[in-house]
């Protein structure tokens, strides 16, 4: 997107819409920190606090199934057992 003449009209709009759902937003969840620093360096007016890493996946560790209860879950959840399992953990 352009920032100036005509084609600027439509940056400014989504910008202004981005300003506005900041300004409300109790918290502001990035995938990354990286994220992180960019959006608090182009938006000097949102306090630090609100801004936080939420990334959409995490690697467990310490839990440890062994093959039995692994082949048991998919029976009974009639899952594949050649397939890669995703678990959903939101609304």
């Amino acid at each position: 997107m352009h920032k100036n003449g005509i084609r600027g009209l439509l940056y400014r709009y989504f910008r202004n819409k981005e300003k506005k759902l900041y300004a409300i937003s109790d918290y502001i969840g990035c995938m990354s920190q990286a994220n992180v620093e960019y959006v608090l360096k182009h938006n000097s007016d949102i306090v630090k606090d609100r801004v936080e890493v939420c990334p959409n996946s995490i690697d467990i560790t310490g839990i440890s199934l062994s093959e039995i209860d692994k082949i048991d879950l998919r029976n009974l959840y009639e899952l594949p057992h050649d397939k890669v399992i995703f678990v959903y953990g939101g609304i």
